[in-house]
């Protein structure tokens, strides 16, 4: 995995752990499976977001995309 997946994908996590949103909620409000929530947050698991889920994300949860987004390059 990418440094750059690496930290989308935990700061996606935190935000999900700070709404205080299980997997299951999160993956409902996002519409994705929870199956695929859980892998993309097991760093032993290949899944991953891509740029269109990140947006989405954004959107759904109303935050804007450099929470989730390094503001320099990694």
């Amino acid at each position: 995995m990418s440094k750059i997946d690496d930290y989308i994908i935990r700061k996606i996590k935190e935000k999900r752990i700070e709404l205080n949103l299980s997997q299951m909620e999160f993956a409902d409000m996002v519409n994705l499976s929870q199956s695929f929530i859980a892998h993309c947050e097991n760093p032993k698991q290949i899944a991953k977001y891509n740029i269109n889920h990140v947006n989405d994300i954004c959107s759904i949860l109303n935050i804007p995309i450099w929470d989730i987004i390094p503001q320099y390059p990694l």
